[in-house]
């Protein structure tokens, strides 16, 4: 868990996401992300985020990290800790990031 807290903390995954609510909020609150999603997916999303998204439609894209398998697989097993945290239900779901930001 504290390998993948460091992978966190490594790639600044806060300057875009939240846990617990708390970090920026340009991108997802990951806080449940293991719980919603699985090892699977969470793998195949890491490994290629323009699979599964595309920053014509969705108006953001997550940068590739090339992060390797072991980091992706410590930054996964530290979301699993996260999501076991009783947070008593903060923050609400569902949080959703879609769409462009316009002035």
């Amino acid at each position: 868990m504290t390998a993948g807290k460091d992978v966190w903390h490594d790639n600044n995954c806060i300057n875009c996401h939240t846990l617990f609510g708390e970090g920026a909020y340009y991108a997802p609150d990951l806080t449940k992300i293991a719980d919603h999603r699985g090892d699977a997916y969470l793998t195949a999303y890491m490994k290629e985020p323009s699979r599964f998204y595309d920053e014509q439609v969705h108006g953001r894209l997550m940068p590739k990290q090339d992060l390797s398998d072991d980091d992706i697989a410590n930054l996964i097993a530290f979301l699993q800790w996260v999501a076991n945290v009783d947070n008593q239900g903060w923050p609400p779901r569902p949080i959703r990031v879609v769409g462009r930001w316009r002035r």
